[in-house]
């Protein structure tokens, strides 16, 4: 009885994540503002390849959300996508987290010149 409880648990938590689009969008719009914001500051290749890299995880992560609608209801079924959340998440936000580094890096390189 225990191991279904967890199950449960497990399961209930990844709906949380993997239920709502609204994590993406937000994903979408923060890189649409940080590239105009950016677009004067950073080389604009590296720019348009960063904003590639992170709408091409935005569309990897909104087809795991189509296909997670149909699954929902299955504990076990749910249970089996802690991975590719988890990876998917991951990327995403290590995408994001990089502008924040790409920014540093050209200011200090801007303020040694």
């Amino acid at each position: 009885m225990v191991a279904v409880r967890q199950e449960n648990i497990r399961a209930t938590q990844l709906r949380l994540i993997a239920r709502s689009p609204v994590a993406l969008l937000g994903a979408v719009l923060g890189a649409a503002f940080a590239v105009a914001i950016l677009w004067s500051y950073l080389d604009r290749r590296l720019l348009l390849v960063w904003a590639a890299g992170l709408l091409g995880i935005t569309v990897v992560r909104l087809a795991q959300w189509s296909r997670f609608r149909s699954i929902a209801q299955d504990d076990a079924a749910v249970a089996r996508w802690l991975w590719p959340l988890t990876i998917t998440v991951t990327v995403t936000g290590s995408c994001g987290g990089s502008s924040a580094s790409a920014f540093i890096s050209s200011r200090t390189s801007r303020s040694a010149a």
